[in-house]
């Protein structure tokens, strides 16, 4: 089975943080966002082999790992290594229930 989804862009005009606790807890928040006309997208599918790939294709960076329950933070592709880690952390699974993560955005337009 193949997972995808797909979240729009935002940026950040004023406040941002103040609508986190604990600083909203003891102070109140606001946030002032505005959404562009372009998304993130995430793609989770399985895979041949006992391995982990990771694909940031706005970056053109991969990488791939044997099946570990935790991946390393060591600088390369570390928000999509957190965000695994995160998941098998709050909701363990095997090896069997997930090979592959694949997220891209798309390209900023560059003159």
């Amino acid at each position: 089975m193949i997972h995808r989804s797909k979240a729009p862009l935002r940026i950040g005009l004023a406040g941002g943080g103040t609508d986190v606790s604990p600083y909203c807890d003891k102070f109140g928040g606001a946030i002032l966002n505005a959404t562009i006309s372009l998304s993130a997208n995430a793609t989770i599918e399985p895979i041949e082999g006992d391995r982990i790939v990771l694909e940031a294709f706005d970056r053109d960076e991969t990488a791939t790992f044997d099946w570990h329950s935790q991946l390393p933070i060591d600088g390369h592709l570390d928000l999509l290594k957190g965000v695994y880690n995160r998941i098998q952390k709050d909701y363990p699974f095997e090896k069997e229930d997930l090979n592959s993560a694949l997220t891209w955005m798309p390209r900023p337009v560059r003159d």
